[in-house]
């Protein structure tokens, strides 16, 4: 676990350690969560050193509380 700002965190750590990709969940949510992803997002795309990857995942995998819902 790591404390500190979430973007130069995941940049930091991922220089550090000699990371080749960094690959980023993006939960697709609208207002107040969407703003806050959306700047941890674009803070790591734009200052990482190595590659960023985004994965969304789809609206039916998530419950009403915003909880993934594993499937077989």
């Amino acid at each position: 676990m790591e404390i500190g700002d979430t973007g130069e965190t995941i940049t930091e750590f991922a220089k550090t350690d000699g990371c080749d990709l960094i690959v980023m969940g993006s939960h697709g949510f609208g207002g107040a969560e969407k703003k806050i992803m959306g700047s941890v997002s674009k803070y790591v795309l734009e200052n990482s050193t190595c590659p960023v990857i985004f994965v969304k995942g789809l609206p039916d995998d998530w419950d009403d509380e915003n909880n993934y819902i594993a499937k077989d």
